[in-house]
């Protein structure tokens, strides 16, 4: 017989989605049989999307804003369209495969749109309207770790939980890269 602290966490899945979560959690967790609810959300406007727009403290050239993105990204590596020419103040991002909200980014006025699985027709597509970057599947979504664990830790603490959480320190990324 144990007793020991719990709290409850909640998080929004997509439905396409919900089994492979549930069985993850399910192999994880260190209890035989946890409690978990499921409620289906009908809301028809959700407040979230797949990105973000945003703005830079100062405008950048191409040049400066590959080497600005490929050092906060932590990559050696972009590939990337010309863009317009411009300068690069408004900058569109969605991590992982985005690359099928070109138009909503171009739309928006983005000078650049950072994102990843970008198929050779989608440059094409970019050609002269905005600076479209692939900066990787995972490298595009990995830094988001660290901010799930930051508002976690929070949430804890404002709820006077006494747990620690642990962000996996190695690399889940399948793709290599050779440098010649």
């Amino acid at each position: 017989f144990e007793i020991t602290k719990e709290f409850r966490l909640e998080v929004l899945v997509d439905k396409w989605n919900l089994g492979k979560v549930v069985n993850r959690m399910l192999e994880v967790h260190h209890y035989e049989e946890p409690a978990y609810d499921i409620y289906p959300l009908a809301n028809t406007n959700a407040n979230y999307g797949e990105g973000v727009t945003g703005e830079l403290e100062k405008a950048m050239s191409r040049n400066e804003f590959l080497k600005y993105a490929a050092d906060c990204l932590k990559v050696k590596a972009l590939r990337y369209s010309d863009g317009t020419g411009n300068k690069i103040k408004k900058v569109a991002v969605c991590g992982g495969s985005g690359s099928s909200l070109l138009n909503t980014a171009i739309k928006s006025k983005a000078d650049a749109f950072i994102t990843a699985d970008i198929k050779y027709h989608t440059f094409q597509d970019a050609e002269n309207k905005i600076l479209l970057i692939d900066a990787g599947h995972y490298e595009t979504e990995v830094p988001s770790l660290n901010i799930m664990k930051e508002k976690i830790e929070k949430f804890v603490k404002e709820n006077n939980g006494d747990l620690k959480v642990f962000k996996y320190a190695g690399s889940t990324n399948p793709v290599s890269y050779f440098n010649i």
